[in-house]
C-alpha cells in the first residue's frame, strides 16, 4: 500500500509491469501488421546500357507503373507505349524502340519490357521510333534540353499486334 499526505491509502497492484509489457507488445503487432498492409513501393528495374546510352525498361504492375511515373522527372527523356482498343487506350509491351541522333548514329536500339522507358540522353537532336509487330511510329525532332525532361507518348492502332 501507498499512503499520500492525506492519509488515503491507495493499493497498487504488483502486476503492471508484466501488463504494460502485454499492451507493450500488442501495439507492436498492430504496427507491423498496419505497416505489411501499406501498398508497396516498386523500385525501378535495373538500368541497361544500350550504344552507351542507359536506359530503364517495364512498368507492367501497378506499383512498377507508379515508379516510373514518379521518376521520370529525373530522366531527359520518358517514352509511354500504348495500344488504342475499342473503349480505352492499354499498356503494351515488347515495342521496339530506336533513338537516333542528329548524325544519324543509332545510340538506343532496344525492346521495351513494358509500357514505360526512360532514357538518359546528352542534349541534343533526336529522331525516335517506336515499332509494335510491324507499326512503326516516329517523332522526327525531339529535342533534349538539359533540366527539361521531355515526354513521349505512342499510341498504336488496334490492329498492331
Amino acid at each position: 500500500m501507498q499512503s499520500l499526505h492525506t492519509g488515503i491509502h491507495f493499493y497498487q497492484p504488483r502486476t503492471t509491469a508484466p501488463r504494460r509489457h502485454a499492451a507493450w507488445k500488442l501495439g507492436l503487432v498492430a504496427a507491423v501488421l498496419a505497416a505489411l498492409s501499406l501498398p508497396a513501393w516498386a523500385e525501378l528495374p535495373a538500368a541497361r546500357d544500350s550504344g552507351g546510352t542507359t536506359y530503364v525498361t517495364g512498368g507492367i504492375s501497378d506499383d512498377q507503373s507508379q515508379a516510373f511515373k514518379a521518376a521520370a522527372r529525373q530522366w531527359p527523356l520518358a517514352i509511354s507505349l500504348v495500344q488504342r482498343s475499342a473503349h480505352t487506350n492499354e499498356y503494351t509491351a515488347s515495342a521496339l524502340v530506336k533513338i537516333v541522333d542528329a548524325q544519324g548514329r543509332t545510340v538506343l536500339d532496344a525492346q521495351a519490357d513494358g509500357p514505360f522507358m526512360l532514357v538518359r540522353l546528352p542534349p541534343g537532336t533526336y529522331q525516335v521510333s517506336a515499332d509494335l509487330n510491324g507499326h512503326v511510329l516516329r517523332r522526327e525532332r525531339v529535342q533534349i534540353v538539359d533540366a527539361r525532361p521531355v515526354k513521349l507518348d505512342f499510341v498504336f492502332p488496334p490492329n498492331a499486334s
